[in-house]
């Protein structure tokens, strides 16, 4: 393999290891993903120490190097606040709570009475726990009655073949995003 898979491998495991962590801040991950960051921390080594001649690649590396290392250092201080017991998950770090994505779930097709939108529901529940948020627990009838009506109304405006759902966590509270798409 050469420098520029390698970049392309490492860009996709700093991704995946941002993602991982947000889960893991929000209980959704139940152990600190080590083993990627360790995958990571290697690879950024093995560049570290050899020299790269091809300046759009060398930018690429270095890129990336930073921004793994902004990322691990904000890690570590959410890991810090967690150990000293001062984090407050889904508080964030001003008085605005940032947009924590929890996870994308397509819908889909079932029979009529089978449980669609169960991943989703857990996915919103676990938001609204992290989040803190106060308002009255959805039962699941509730939830599947509303995100139905929703669907159908996103499929109708769009003109859309299907919906993916994304649940995130913005301004102290858990929202579903209804993505519309295959458009017809």
């Amino acid at each position: 393999m050469g420098l520029k898979e390698d970049l392309d491998i490492l860009d996709a495991k700093i991704n995946k290891l941002k993602v991982d962590y947000e889960q893991y801040f929000t209980k959704i991950l139940k152990r600190e993903p080590t083993l990627l960051r360790d995958e990571i921390d290697r690879l950024i080594i093995k560049y570290s120490n050899q020299s790269i001649t091809n300046t759009s690649l060398k930018f690429r590396y270095s890129t990336l190097a930073s921004k793994y290392t902004s990322y691990k250092q904000f890690w570590n201080r959410i890991l810090r606040q967690i150990e000293e017991g001062t984090f407050e998950r889904g508080a964030g770090v001003g008085a605005r709570v940032p947009e924590v994505p929890i996870g994308v779930e397509p819908r889909k097709e079932e029979l009529p009475g089978e449980s669609k939108f169960k991943s989703v529901y857990q996915q919103y529940r676990e938001a609204r726990r992290a989040a803190n948020d106060p308002s009255k627990d959805m039962s699941y009838e509730e939830f599947t009655k509303a995100i139905m009506q929703q669907t159908e109304k996103i499929k109708k405006d769009y003109k859309c073949k299907d919906v993916e759902y994304k649940v995130a966590v913005k301004d102290g509270k858990a929202k579903i995003t209804l993505i519309p798409v295959d458009k017809k």
